[in-house]
């Protein structure tokens, strides 16, 4: 969410992940939730957290309460969009209901007939893109759903849209990736996704927070994509990720559920090579610790360095301070680094160095 929390959604509560620790809200603590079962999880334009559970429930969570707005029995809770729009889906018919008044709803028939079934897709902006086998893509502009223009040949198989800018989106396909412009389909990757009709569950796509780029988990790959550039990693066979519980964070790290093996969080790796001083004798690292504060501390066969940021401070004889191999260092619970050489014990406390 929008003040930086990873919110999960389990079949024991809700949890919240603030970088450190979880909190759990269910039944027990939160009297609102009456079904721990939550299957679904977005954001509102407001910064709102809106839910649902597999009793029906549609729960917000605002200023720190939550409070059961809607309950409808029979419907999924889809997503909301830019515009104030709470969209729920049946098996007979879409809702959508405005967040600032919930009295005020549109509904949206849906054929019995599977062949002219709505599949909802994904939102772009306050767009609510549906899938019609014999209407094509819709989409939901001024209260009224809209014909869209897509080649036939990607009727059938259109997985997952996102508006990039205006008339550009990322189309996913059964056959690949591409870019369709002002109704013009252009391939860019060919990714075989033929196998998706057999297990619908193995595909998730989703768009990254901070940098906008595409990311698609399917079956135990997982895929990121832009229009320049296209990488590709396996995951374990054995983690199974579940459906809709795929995201990308704003500091690039990927997060997704797996069935019977809990929460993975795929750390964003960058690799940055320090320049501490140019003489060569600094080209072997040795202890490294990170102070409360954030500061890095760095021992070497010839000193003691101290990166806080992107500014470095070198500790050694040449700098007139009697400090040669540095072995270990850590610090205690005042604050004060302690770090041990040769010849005995040292201290680094408010700016002085002293032997222990």
């Amino acid at each position: 969410t929008h003040d930086g929390y990873i919110w999960l959604a389990t079949w024991g509560g809700l949890a919240r992940f603030d970088g450190i620790r979880f909190t759990i809200f269910n039944s027990a603590n939160t009297p609102v939730i009456k079904n721990n079962r939550i299957v679904s999880l977005a954001e509102d334009i407001n910064g709102n957290l809106w839910f649902s559970t597999e009793g029906f429930e549609f729960i917000r969570f605002k200023d720190g309460i939550f409070t059961s707005e809607l309950t409808l029995p029979g419907f999924k809770f889809l997503d909301v969009d830019n515009d104030f729009g709470l969209w729920a889906l049946s098996a007979k018919e879409i809702l959508r209901f405005d967040i600032r008044d919930l009295s005020k709803k549109l509904a949206f028939p849906i054929s019995e007939n599977p062949s002219q079934s709505m599949i909802p897709l994904f939102s772009a902006g306050s767009s609510k893109f549906l899938l019609n086998k014999d209407k094509g893509l819709l989409f939901f502009e001024a209260e009224k759903f809209n014909h869209f223009n897509l080649p036939p040949e990607l009727l059938d198989s259109t997985l997952f849209i996102h508006k990039i800018s205006q008339n550009r989106y990322w189309l996913v396909n059964l056959k690949g990736v591409g870019i369709l412009e002002n109704g013009v389909y252009r391939p860019i990757y060919q990714i075989d996704f033929s196998k998706y009709h057999e297990n619908p569950t193995s595909f998730i796509a989703t768009i990254s927070k901070s940098d906008g780029s595409l990311w698609i988990n399917y079956r135990e790959f997982l895929y990121q994509i832009n229009e320049n550039n296209f990488k590709f990693f396996q995951t374990d066979k054995d983690a199974k990720p579940s459906p809709n519980t795929f995201m990308v964070d704003r500091e690039g790290n990927i997060w997704f559920g797996t069935i019977g093996n809990g929460l993975i969080r795929f750390m964003k790796k960058q690799i940055r090579l320090f320049s501490l001083v140019e003489e060569t004798h600094w080209k072997s690292v040795s202890p490294i610790l990170q102070a409360q504060d954030g500061t890095i501390w760095v021992g070497s066969t010839h000193g003691l360095a101290k990166i806080n940021g992107d500014e470095t401070k070198v500790y050694d004889k040449l700098n007139g301070i009697p400090i040669s191999v540095v072995n270990s260092l850590t610090i205690d619970n005042k604050g004060s680094l302690w770090f041990g050489m040769a010849n005995g014990i040292w201290k680094f406390q408010n700016g002085e160095f002293t032997n222990e």
